[in-house]
């Protein structure tokens, strides 16, 4: 059936992944003690463990993939291990954080706070219904401010945003270092955001596990999401999942095999992006440069542009990659308030 939803893991043809398992213990740099009550977590997952007395975690993981292993505390800097699997100490060392008062540039008296933060939500969480379900536990302990000679609406906090995901059912924790949004001009929120830069880490905790409808929900929001584009490709079966390919300005569809070549690798699959999607002339998107375009359309409604930086970018266990490519229109309209973890329906 054409409806059926993508949960296939990558190694098809093995049939079955090998538990990983992270451990350690977390230590203050400067007494060298150990630190209690930190989460520990695979980035953007809902793979966890809290630090015991004596600083102890454990995660086991059912493969090998691209996310880096987060350690997160109130009173202390985030610190993240890029290559958790290869390149993960006995011991991490955290840093205690400088007790200051951040400067906070506003636009005194043109926004006011209420304004600042409809504006947040907006590109933070989205409009669709899951996002309107979202309430922020603290979000009186979130910066926000807005330079008009940049067009920039960003914003910080001191501590993990905390969503209240009731359409999902998940607590997502956010630790927001940095986030901007650039509007094409000096008046907030007016026009499509030309850039979002967000920099920090989510862990997601579900609290809903058993709920039929909600099981429901997510699987209806998991289709046609970046998670859902990349496993179906990865797998190679686009079409089967109503992905359709076309290059801009062409109005007849690709198949799949003419944009993509997928090749099988230890630990995820590699894809080499066709000579057909590169650009004929010097190609730029809002001053970066990139390799090759493609238009993606699902089941003839949702339409998306995917552009790569590379010729080449790789896929892990779970659907996810680095910062090979970016999506413009649908996929990349959807904010925190449609995101699943990133080991969402690895289980099926």
């Amino acid at each position: 059936m054409r409806n059926i939803l993508l949960f296939t893991l990558l190694y098809l043809s093995s049939g079955s992944l090998n538990a990983q398992k992270l451990a350690g213990v977390v230590y203050d740099r400067a007494n060298r003690e150990s630190v209690p009550g930190a989460h520990v977590y695979l980035e953007g997952s809902s793979l966890y463990d809290v630090t015991n007395a004596d600083g102890r975690f454990e995660i086991t993981v059912n493969a090998i993939v691209n996310l880096p292993l987060v350690i997160s505390h109130i009173s202390y800097q985030t610190t993240a291990i890029l290559n958790p699997f290869t390149a993960l100490p006995d011991t991490i060392f955290v840093i205690e954080k400088e007790t200051s008062l951040g400067e906070v540039v506003v636009e005194a008296g043109r926004y006011s706070r209420r304004q600042l933060f409809r504006a947040f939500r907006r590109e933070f969480l989205g409009t669709s219904t899951a996002a309107q379900s979202c309430i922020i536990g603290n979000e009186e302990k979130i910066d926000i401010w807005f330079n008009r000679l940049t067009h920039t609406l960003s914003a910080s906090c001191d501590e993990p945003v905390l969503i209240h995901n009731k359409y999902l059912g998940y607590k997502i924790y956010v630790t927001l270092e940095k986030f901007e949004v650039v509007y094409p001009g000096r008046q907030l929120g007016v026009g499509s955001p030309l850039l979002i830069d967000f920099e920090g880490s989510t862990l997601f905790e579900d609290m809903a596990s058993s709920n039929r409808t909600i099981s429901n929900r997510r699987k209806n929001t998991f289709i046609g999401s970046p998670p859902h584009f990349l496993r179906a490709l990865a797998v190679e079966k686009l079409e089967d999942f109503d992905y359709y390919l076309l290059i801009k300005g062409d109005l007849f569809v690709k198949k799949p095999s003419d944009c993509f070549t997928v090749i099988d690798m230890d630990g995820g699959k590699k894809v080499l992006v066709n000579p057909l999607l590169i650009p004929a002339n010097f190609a730029t998107y809002h001053g970066f440069t990139y390799h090759a375009t493609v238009q993606v359309q699902r089941a003839r409604k949702e339409e998306t542009e995917v552009i790569f930086f590379s010729d080449t970018f790789f896929i892990d266990a779970w659907g996810t990659l680095g910062k090979d490519m970016l999506f413009v229109g649908y996929m990349g309209s959807l904010r925190f308030g449609d995101k699943l973890p990133a080991d969402y329906g690895i289980e099926f």
